[in-house]
């Protein structure tokens, strides 16, 4: 775990925050899940998709963004989610903090289809272990249950 009193950390997120204080989630932040609490500071903006098919949406006991390399071969999807405007530095770094920013997740900017620019979470596929079980979400949208699982294996 990154020790989030890390001088370094802080500066950068300040910097991240004042950069974009969106953030596009696809999963258990999404509002009705449980960590939607995390952003309950925030602002609900829309639910959208995002505009390029970098990322593929996958199922990892979670959902899990995952860089799309053509080598995969798989049909990709526009990730599902919403936007949420955050309103306070504390719910950037909670949820730097459940996503295992940066070891376990990074955070890129990206856009979505309805013209907003915000932060989504992502996992390298470099950090999933040779044996993980990744099943791709077939149309890019998360639903829980888990119903809508392709057994294809990612990586």
């Amino acid at each position: 775990m990154v020790q989030k009193n890390n001088s370094k950390y802080v500066v950068q997120l300040r910097k991240d925050f004042e950069f974009c204080k969106k953030v596009f989630v696809y999963g258990t932040l999404k509002e009705g899940h449980g960590n939607n609490r995390l952003l309950s500071t925030s602002t609900f903006l829309t639910s959208t998709v995002t505009k390029d098919k970098d990322y593929i949406l996958a199922e990892q006991g979670c959902p899990v963004a995952i860089p799309y390399h053509k080598s995969n071969d798989l049909e990709v999807y526009p990730i599902s989610g919403e936007v949420h405007e955050v309103d306070e530095i504390s719910s950037f770094y909670y949820v730097d903090c459940l996503e295992g920013y940066p070891i376990m997740y990074d955070r890129k900017i990206v856009e979505t289809a309805c013209g907003h620019t915000c932060w989504m979470y992502y996992m390298d596929i470099r950090n999933l272990s040779k044996d993980s079980m990744v099943c791709p979400v077939v149309d890019g949208a998360w639903h829980y249950p888990r119903d809508n699982w392709d057994k294809r294996k990612v990586g």
